[in-house]
Order: structure tokens, then sequence, then C-alpha cells
């Protein structure tokens, strides 16, 4: 198993990143702000990131637009949402997506709150692909996609925001609207504890043990043989399987809880790219 050592180890990439887009090859800054995402030649896929980052929201019922009239600002803080962007970018360079995500302002609250994400240890994910290319088993890496609006727990008291830059709205008679919160939202200090609890009780759900070393690693072995093991990244997975059988029957229970995407066998997991030869039993792994 040939596995990159630098990949082993957290690297804050570039906030500009040479990509390939359309087939020209070009320097594409990840905009740090909206105000300054609108000032850039790639607007239209920035924007089109956005729209759909707020479809999903509006399918998923996250917030609800209520007169600020209604809320009682004495009682509740009305929180401030941003925009936050990232590029997807394949093996070769090109651009597989632009990126928009909806997070909560909550900078200056405790950091304590922040430390408690869902992430396997690096010697365990290595182990891990070690083991699937020995043994030449399926690895696959899927998104949970609403890790942080999930609605396995309730939220604890009403929460209200301020309207997204760029997409406020008024009310019928021109009344000023804000969000009111129906679940869990990306940057909210308390909730990657919340989430990480969550993904225990849902692996138990899924017939997988916590491993007693690290976690943030599940594993489940049947009479017959068949494995499974999975090691979560915040809200990616990243496991290996011995049959297809035991696959499915795992993700069928899984997403009876998350809205699951991916699934291949190659991907990215937090800006490391993973590239895996079955035949070959080798493992690849590289940063930006």
């Amino acid at each position: 198993c040939e596995v990159s050592q630098a990949a082993c180890f957290a690297v804050k990439s570039s906030r500009e990143k040479h990509c390939k887009l359309h087939g020209v090859w070009k320097s594409v800054h990840v905009p740090s702000s909206r105000k300054n995402m609108l000032r850039q030649p790639e607007r239209p896929f920035w924007t089109a990131a956005e729209l759909s980052r707020l479809a999903k929201w509006d399918h998923d019922n996250v917030l609800l637009l209520v007169p600020l009239s209604s809320v009682d600002l004495d009682q509740f803080k009305l929180a401030r949402l941003m925009w936050v962007y990232d590029l997807k970018v394949e093996k070769d360079g090109s651009v597989e997506a632009f990126s928009a995500r909806i997070v909560v302002d909550e900078r200056g609250a405790p950091l304590d709150d922040f430390t408690f994400s869902s992430v396997a240890r690096t010697s365990s994910i290595r182990l891990l692909l070690d083991q699937a290319a020995r043994k030449h088993q399926e690895i696959f890496m899927a998104d949970i996609v609403n890790a942080h609006q999930t609605t396995i727990r309730p939220l604890d008291k009403p929460k209200f925001a301020w309207q997204l830059e760029g997409y406020e709205e008024r009310g019928p008679n021109g009344e000023k609207l804000v969000y009111k919160c129906l679940n869990y939202m990306n940057g909210e200090a308390t909730v990657a504890r919340a989430f990480s609890g969550d993904l225990t009780r849902v692996m138990a759900h899924c017939g997988l043990s916590q491993c007693v070393f690290d976690t943030r690693v599940y594993f489940a072995k049947t009479s017959d043989g068949d494995e499974i093991c999975i090691a979560s990244v915040v809200d990616d997975l990243i496991g290996r399987y011995s049959s297809e059988v035991i696959h499915s029957q795992f993700l069928m229970k899984l997403r009876q809880f998350f809205d699951i995407t991916g699934g291949s066998n190659s991907g990215w997991v937090l800006k490391i790219r993973v590239d895996y030869d079955l035949l070959g039993g080798r493992v690849t792994l590289s940063c930006e």
C-alpha cells in the first residue's frame, strides 16, 4: 500500500488554485466573502452553487421566513449567516464543482465547543486503506450532506437569524423578514458535539461497533466472515468492505437517517485525494 507521507498531515490549502476550467488552465481565486465573489469572472459558477445550496436547504426545511416583529429580541439574539466558498478539483486539476456553504458566524464562541468533530486518527485511516489493499477489498467514500441539519435531535430552543446577503426578501406588506431556524446549521458552536453523538448512535443502529483505540472508527464482522470498517472524518466517511451484501445493507440503514452522496473508490477527504487501484492493490494519497 503506497501512501504519500505528506498526505497524512492537515495542510492549509492556498486560496488561489491553478485549475483547468473549460479546457483552459487558469488561476481560480476562492473568494473570502460574497462581496469578493461578485467581482470575480467565475461569478456565475459561484452564484449557481449558492442557488443549489439554497434549494437544498429549502427542500430540507432548514429555514423559515417570519416577520421580524414576531421575534422577541429581548429573549432571542439574531445570528448572522455567511457564505463560505471552496473548489473541488479533480486529480488532473480540472474543476469538479464550485461549492458554496451557508454557515453561522459564531466567531467569538468558546473554542472548546468546536473541538468535538468526529475525526478518525490519521493512523487509523492509513491502516484502514492498508488493510483494504492487502486484502483486495473494495473501498468507498461518501459525504453526509445533511450532517448538521439532521432531524435526529430537536433544537433546544428556537433560533433566529438575519437573512443571507444577496437573497433578502420582504413580506407582502413590505415588512422586514428574518429566518427562523428549524434545524441545526453548519458553524454553530455546539453542532459538532451533537453530530458526533448522533453518528455514534446511527452506527450502532447499523450494527457497527466502535473501535476501542479510535472511537471514530466503526467495524462489523458477520458469521459468514464478511466485514466492513468505516472511519468518519467530520461529515465524510471512508471505509472498506469484503462483500457487496454487507455494504448495501449498511448504506440502506444509514440512509434512514442521513442523506448520502458519493460511494466511489476515489475522491476527497478533508483536502486529501484518495485514489485506489483494486487490482494492483495500491492506494495513493495526495494533497493539493
